[in-house]
């Protein structure tokens, strides 16, 4: 049995979240805390690139679950969320570098999707 599979794309396609129109805005969607975990504020920093090359794009604080930010397609992003949980100190880390993909036969209509904007810096254990 031959099987052919493209590296341009996931092998699952999100049919719901294509859009016809080419993407005029790009986002990170980071998912920062579970709603049994309620820290009051969360420290996040966005690098360029790999964590070790130290180049902050942006730090603020937030008490939100998740949160959207402006990404520019092909950009390698790594993300740390620090937050605090019953007295300790946790950081989470996640890296994404967004992408687009055109799917012709997947879906129902031709049709563009991002793909690996999502970073889950939600902690996995209480």
């Amino acid at each position: 049995m031959l099987f052919l599979h493209s590296c341009d794309g996931p092998a699952w396609v999100p049919c719901n979240e294509c859009n016809e129109q080419y993407p005029g805005q790009i986002y990170l969607e980071l998912e920062l805390a579970n709603p049994s975990q309620s820290p009051l504020s969360i420290l996040v920093t966005v690098y360029e690139g790999p964590l070790d090359d130290n180049i902050v794009l942006y730090e603020f604080t937030t008490s939100a679950q998740t949160y959207l930010l402006d990404a520019l397609l092909y950009k390698d992003y790594t993300v740390t969320a620090r937050s605090v949980y019953n007295g300790k100190a946790y950081i989470a880390v996640d890296t994404a570098t967004p992408s687009i993909h055109f799917e012709e036969e997947a879906c129902e209509v031709p049709c563009y999707y991002i793909f690996n904007n999502e970073l889950d810096l939600r902690l996995r254990y209480d």
